[in-house]
């Protein structure tokens, strides 16, 4: 996989457009949208989408880039203006998705709206924005894996090895091993809208936020950028981490929301019989009244 030519889509003069907040922003689009219709199909407006979003968003963003600038505090101790230059990448998924679920809690709290409802709405949506937004880390050339001789492994510019692999030319693509993953859990969750007749609110939730720390768990043993480290404990003779810190959030979001699922799961199974699961291919059918 090569290289992208630049992280720039255009230049006129001073102004720059850049990839990454280019997509960064299409995602938001792509998640306001599926969610508005999500709200729909259950019986609100769409239109609560967009309302809600002036506080989500503004949130999420917040919360992402207060997460990044955390974690990975030492690139900026020389320069804290650095801080706030969002378009040259840098923002945590973790941080954005507690800022935005309390955007989204407060706005459902808002317009009297469940807000079990309005995160099993944006659940679909939000894992397919993440999906785009991934695509500007290859722009640019951040966040990669470890050396790989695979064939898609990515070639990577000189000026953004880190110093350990400088000789090294080609890393694994950990955003489109991400890209991937999340494009297959949006269509899981978009091919189980029809079951919030079926399980209780807030299941639909419950499958995001445990598919996606499966990813991360599995993704920060590949990546080898800089990150907050936790440990090591020792315990005896044997010397435990020290962890990446996105790698004990991903396997406590994958045990806890799991371990949740599927309790969930088998409590409704046994009350209410196997789940009417909707045909692989076909149209759903708008929810009867309000979920």
């Amino acid at each position: 996989m090569p290289p992208p030519p630049s992280d720039a889509l255009l230049q006129i003069g001073p102004l720059v457009l850049r990839w990454y907040p280019l997509l960064i922003a299409l995602g938001i689009f792509v998640a306001m949208h599926l969610t508005g219709r999500e709200l729909e199909r259950k019986g609100y407006s769409y239109d609560l989408s967009s309302a809600m979003a002036i506080v989500v968003v503004p949130l999420a963003i917040i919360g992402a880039r207060l997460y990044h600038v955390i974690t990975t505090y030492e690139h900026y101790t020389d320069n804290w203006v650095r801080a706030f230059q969002i378009w040259q990448g840098g923002i945590g998924m973790p941080g954005a998705i507690a800022g935005g679920a309390l955007g989204l809690f407060i706005m459902s709290r808002y317009y009297r709206l469940p807000w079990q409802v309005s995160f099993d709405s944006i659940a679909p949506g939000l894992i397919l924005a993440q999906a785009i937004g991934r695509w500007g880390n290859y722009f640019n050339q951040e966040l990669f894996g470890g050396p790989t001789m695979l064939p898609w492994g990515l070639y990577v510019d000189a000026a953004y090895r880190p110093a350990a692999f400088a000789g090294v030319e080609q890393f694994h693509p950990t955003f489109l091993y991400e890209f991937l993953w999340n494009v297959a859990l949006f269509g899981l969750l978009w091919y189980l809208r029809p079951l919030d007749r079926w399980w209780p609110r807030g299941t639909a939730t419950l499958v995001y936020l445990s598919g996606y720390g499966l990813v991360r768990l599995w993704l920060e043993t590949v990546r080898i950028d800089t990150a907050l480290l936790f440990g090591p404990i020792q315990l005896g003779e044997a010397v435990l981490g020290p962890w990446r810190h996105n790698f004990l959030l991903g396997g406590l979001a994958f045990l806890v929301f799991g371990a949740w699922l599927a309790y969930r799961l088998y409590t409704t199974w046994r009350e209410r019989g196997p789940p009417p699961l909707p045909p692989l291919f076909g149209t759903t059918t708008p929810a009867s009244a309000k979920q």
